[in-house]
């Protein structure tokens, strides 16, 4: 895909936007598995709940930088060996947005947004919580605006809420699990 909208009413079957490198694809409802499958550019927008490894392999491509927005929860190993880009999720109708684990898991690039705190124990190797700067809170703010309005909800309660933000601990997570002889 490169460059269109597309709109689907209802939910989507796995991996929308796989490989996707610009335009920007708008879910009314659910998705499945591997939403944004090693998309490098554009946007995908999910208004409900997405299924395991949503941006996995994930990767910012030179002035592309792909965006995935999930109004309301993700499963396992959201962001799994993202090398860029951002992931956002929102929790939207859900008690927590983030419950399952392997988030961020082998993360070295991009960043990942949640709604409110995320559970130390749902995050995968290499992955931390860090702290969200205001710089990192204005950039987030016209993409809420966008999602919100996409899907015709009111971004006030979204763009005044806490968000926890999960990146790479190191460049390397797993050097640790290579051997050199």
């Amino acid at each position: 895909m490169s460059g269109p909208t597309i709109i689907v009413y209802g939910n989507a079957d796995h991996a929308p936007g796989n490989t996707m490198d610009k335009g920007k694809i708008i879910i009314h409802g659910s998705a499945g598995d591997a939403v944004a499958h090693s998309m490098r550019g554009g946007r995908v927008y999910v208004r409900d709940n997405i299924g395991y490894r949503g941006g996995i392999h994930m990767k910012q491509y030179r002035e592309k930088r792909p965006i995935v927005v999930v109004g309301g929860a993700a499963r396992a190993f959201l962001g799994e060996y993202m090398a860029g880009g951002l992931l956002l999720v929102l929790g939207l109708g859900s008690v927590t947005p983030i419950s399952e684990r392997g988030v961020g898991s082998g993360i070295h690039g991009g960043e990942i947004f949640v709604r409110g705190p995320v559970d130390e124990q749902y995050l995968g190797v290499g992955a931390r919580q860090a702290p969200i700067t205001d710089e990192q809170r204005k950039m987030i703010r016209p993409i809420i605006e966008d999602f919100a309005g996409s899907f015709g909800m009111n971004a006030n309660s979204l763009l005044t809420a806490e968000y926890t933000r999960i990146a790479a601990a190191s460049a390397r997570p797993f050097a640790s699990k290579y051997t050199w002889e």
